[in-house]
């Protein structure tokens, strides 16, 4: 899991920014997270790169900040019951190649910079 902060945009909400992953991520699926049962950890949408590979991301907003939390999961609920511990295992790298993917688009990203204070 990884955490991005962005300055603080209290105007952002969740599919405002879900968008421009969207723009950006044109190759991979963008989607709304759908509500799983039993599942306590909240994602506003998720990035997949294959059935194996993605992450999803939650917009997350406290007083003076705001953040994306980055947590990769395999997109596939069948790959995901049989093998997610393989797939944890061997495939760790990609994980991680992908959550670094999504936050340097974060980190770069116009629509996320923080907001000028002149005039």
């Amino acid at each position: 899991m990884a955490e991005v902060t962005v300055g603080h945009h209290p105007e952002l909400i969740a599919e405002e920014a879900m968008k421009v992953f969207q723009r950006h991520f044109s190759e991979y699926e963008v989607y709304k997270s759908p509500l799983l049962s039993g599942v306590v950890v909240k994602r506003d949408f998720a990035i997949k790169k294959s059935a194996w590979i993605g992450v999803s991301v939650a917009l997350k907003q406290e007083p003076g900040k705001t953040s994306f939390v980055i947590t990769y999961f395999i997109p596939s609920l069948i790959r995901n019951a049989f093998g997610g511990l393989f797939a944890m295992l061997f495939r760790r790298s990609r994980y991680k190649a992908m959550e670094n993917e999504v936050k340097s688009f974060i980190e770069k990203a116009e629509e996320f910079a923080p907001l000028s204070r002149g005039g």
